[in-house]
C-alpha cells in the first residue's frame, strides 16, 4: 500500500513537471492498490483526473487521441520554455532541442 501512496504522489507530480511521466505512476500505484486496498484502488478509479484513463487502460483501449495531443503539446511547451528561459549556454539549449 505504501508503494501505492508513492507511485500515486508520483503521477501527481508528473501533471506538473514535464519530465515525470504520469500514466505509469497511476499504473503502478493502481497495481499496488489492487493487491492491497480495494478502497483505494475504487478510488483511484473514481478519481476526477486519473479515473477515466485507468479505466480506459485498465479495459485495453488505451489513451483517447485527445489525452494524446495534450501530452505532447504539454511536453514541447515545457522543453522550449526550458530552452528559452532556465537553460544559459547554447550548448545545451541544443542539446536539449537535439534530443527532442
Amino acid at each position: 500500500m505504501a508503494t501505492g501512496f508513492l507511485a500515486t504522489g508520483l503521477g501527481f507530480l508528473g501533471v506538473f513537471l514535464p519530465l515525470l511521466p504520469t500514466v505509469p505512476f497511476i499504473l503502478l500505484a493502481m497495481f499496488c492498490f489492487s493487491k492491497s486496498s480495494r478502497r483505494f484502488e475504487l478510488w483511484l478509479i473514481n478519481h476526477k483526473w486519473f479515473g477515466p484513463t485507468v479505466q480506459r487502460i485498465k479495459s485495453k483501449e488505451g489513451l483517447t487521441r485527445k489525452e494524446k495531443l495534450r501530452i505532447l503539446i504539454l511536453s514541447w511547451t515545457s522543453i522550449c520554455l526550458t530552452i528559452a528561459f532556465v537553460l544559459d549556454r547554447t550548448s545545451v539549449q541544443l542539446l536539449l532541442a537535439g534530443f527532442y
